[in-house]
């Protein structure tokens, strides 16, 4: 019953999900002319890129050891290393991101500065969403995991709406900060429910922490 419950729940943020994905592009292309829209579509594959070279190798490992580390009763230690793997990653996605912006210039490309500037908050937003969601799911914690599912289309569409229904002209810039603040709603919520539904007020013991630092990292190798 419990595991039919569980696969209920993500079946459902699953669905719902993809509603709001199709919801979601429908607006834009309301929104965006073709080419704009052609433009902002280039820049989501390149925030998928960047998060997919950077935390992919990641994220199957923070998965993996959750559970090796939830029965070592290491969870804190698990918190600890997790969290500087994630800001060595944010690290490595501002380094890419200003390589990028030489790149532009070096091109001769028209970017403003305030567009790359949304579209690496974003990019770092959608990859601690990834990881922190796929942490959720291992974690059994499942409705969670089915409500970032839906929060994450559906606040960006609920977003749009508002200023749509206002008339206010969207571009490209507008729609990035769009974006990155709903997924930053989102990441508050999946950060508080990983604080406060595992146990992470356990010691943080050092060594252990690094311990399963290297073990994730070669792990994903």
């Amino acid at each position: 019953m419990f595991k039919n419950i569980n696969f209920l729940w993500v079946s459902l943020g699953q669905i719902i999900g993809v509603i709001g994905t199709i919801v979601l592009i429908k607006l834009l292309t309301n929104v965006l002319s073709v080419a704009d829209y052609g433009n902002f579509a280039l820049w989501l594959s390149f925030v998928g890129i960047a998060t997919n070279v950077v935390f992919g190798g990641i994220s199957p490992g923070v998965n993996r050891y959750y559970s090796i580390e939830y029965k070592g009763k290491k969870i804190a230690s698990y918190i600890g290393a997790v969290n500087e793997l994630s800001k060595y990653g944010v690290a490595i996605l501002l380094l890419l991101l200003l390589f990028s912006s030489v790149l532009i210039s070096q091109l001769n490309l028209i970017v403003k500065q305030e567009t790359l500037f949304w579209l690496g908050l974003y990019s770092i937003g959608m990859a601690l969403y990834g990881m922190l969601n796929g942490l959720l799911n291992t974690a059994d914690l499942r409705r969670e995991f089915a409500a970032c599912k839906i929060m994450e289309p559906w606040l960006k569409a609920l977003i749009l709406i508002y200023y749509i229904s206002g008339e206010i002209h969207l571009n490209i810039t507008n729609i990035l900060i769009i974006y990155s603040v709903a997924t930053i709603v989102v990441i508050v919520f999946q950060i508080y429910t990983v604080y406060i539904k595992l146990d992470t007020n356990g010691r943080v013991e050092n060594s252990e922490k690094i311990r399963i630092k290297k073990e994730i990292v070669y792990y994903s190798k």
